[in-house]
């Protein structure tokens, strides 16, 4: 539902739209105000018609909250899901160009080119958040995959697990909602991986996508280490060069705090002969070939001295 006019003090209908940061329906406008200058502002540009019979300011035109709001009050039987349910959810995660709706069949509309329309035989479980209907955050990430590039779909899964947007189990479930899926079997391992007990996204982005193939097949994953009576856990480890890996989220590692723990774990480790590298989310994500460069180079080193 489009959001009601409540005016404190006299305005223009420009100003009014730019206040309220949010789809009014034109009717509501024209009653306030007049039908002429509803037009004169849509003709100035100052107001936008972002959808039949919902008017937004100019300025909030790409605004994905207004764009997401303007859909339920266009169409209330559509849920709003993919990666802009993800984005309203998790200001973090890009917003994207297009919408994906969803719309339970027989049930159609015709929507323009920012919005994709997807009919289903039923609709899967929504919330009402904001005045918008979205599908709950683990069925919109498996839309998410779906309406992603083939090769961004990776991507689009990591960064949501990385911002928590939801659990294993909620993921399982929306796959068993949606079995035609693009790539099931390759999101499913993906699942599964924190089923077995991956601790984070870098775990699982850092063993399938960058710590791949021969050269570090004697990494140990979540390794046990014991280092003047203390246990300690790495994320990965090479027990013959006595190299550790560690992946730092910046959720548990970015805290000055958390900073000083690390250093005085690495000191201690050094002091036991193990050589700590670090490497974080945007490291793993965005230059892989440079973490794995930098790990053979490590490991050749350390094992040469060995020897």
């Amino acid at each position: 539902m489009a959001l009601p006019l409540h005016l404190d003090e006299p305005t223009t209908v420009s100003e009014y739209l730019d206040r309220v940061r949010a789809p009014c329906r034109r009717s509501d406008l024209e009653s306030e105000w007049s039908k002429h200058r509803v037009r004169a502002a849509l003709h100035s540009g100052d107001a936008v018609a972002l959808l039949p019979g919902l008017i937004v300011a100019r300025a909030h035109v790409q605004n994905p909250t207004v764009r997401a709001q303007a859909i339920s009050a266009w169409c209330h039987r559509a849920v709003v899901t993919g990666q802009l349910a993800l984005h309203l959810e998790r200001s973090e995660l890009a917003a994207p160009e297009i919408a994906d709706v969803l719309i339970e069949r027989p049930y159609t509309v015709r929507a323009p080119d920012w919005i994709r329309v997807r009919s289903v035989a039923e609709l899967p479980p929504s919330r009402v958040r904001n005045l918008v209907r979205l599908a709950t955050p683990a069925h919109a990430l498996v839309d998410a995959w779906r309406a992603a590039h083939p090769r961004d779909r990776r991507s689009t899964f990591y960064e949501a697990m990385w911002e928590r947007c939801c659990s294993v189990a909620r993921l399982f479930e929306a796959l068993e909602w949606a079995p035609r899926v693009p790539e099931r079997r390759t999101l499913l391992h993906l699942v599964a991986h924190f089923a077995r007990g991956a601790t984070s996204p870098l775990e699982v982005l850092a063993r399938n996508e960058v710590f791949t193939g021969a050269d570090f097949a004697k990494l140990e994953w979540q390794a046990e280490i014991t280092t003047s009576g203390r246990r300690r856990v790495a994320d990965a480890l090479h027990r013959e060069a006595r190299v550790l890996i560690e992946l730092d989220g910046e959720a548990f590692h970015g805290s000055a705090k958390a900073r000083r723990a690390d250093r005085e774990r690495d000191v201690e480790l050094a002091a036991a002969g193990y050589l700590t590298l670090r490497f974080g989310w945007r490291d793993l994500h965005d230059r892989p070939s440079w973490c794995r460069d930098r790990v053979r180079r490590v490991l050749k080193t350390r094992l040469d001295d060995a020897r």
